[in-house]
């Protein structure tokens, strides 16, 4: 514990953690200081090392994601590239919507998240595969 406090008192990494119950919720970032673009219409052989060449021009690129997803409408590839800086996240808007990438042309913009709910179970309580509800401590 004393190591990670000294990091972070440093200015060292800070890790990231997933997890039931972290969401980034509205438009602002979850946050301060990390800007996600949302980038659509990937083709389907870029894998995220493709994608974070592309955009590391603009900015450092803290992380790169390309979920193993289609959107239903319009059955094209989707990713997030998240910047820490607004200056870097403007400018691949501004200049990667819209460029050509082997056959699709990409569609770049902020991303929006929609406020994550519990579905009706209590506050506090998630699902963990089929072994039921589990107490989050």
């Amino acid at each position: 514990m004393v190591a990670t406090t000294r990091a972070r008192e440093v200015g060292g990494w800070r890790p990231m953690l997933y997890g039931w119950g972290r969401r980034e919720q509205g438009s602002v970032p979850a946050k301060p200081g990390i800007y996600t673009i949302f980038v659509d219409n990937i083709p389907l052989l870029m894998n995220p090392n493709g994608l974070y060449e592309l955009f590391k021009k603009f900015g450092v690129v803290r992380d790169v994601f390309i979920p193993n997803k289609t959107r239903k409408t319009t059955r094209s590839r989707f990713g997030f590239v998240k910047y820490d800086c607004s200056v870097a996240a403007k400018m691949a808007i501004q200049k990667a919507n819209g460029v050509w990438c082997d056959d699709k042309a990409l569609r770049v913009k902020f991303a929006e998240f929609a406020k994550y709910t519990y579905a009706g179970r209590g506050m506090g309580q998630f699902v963990e595969g089929r072994k039921g509800n589990r107490r989050a401590e």
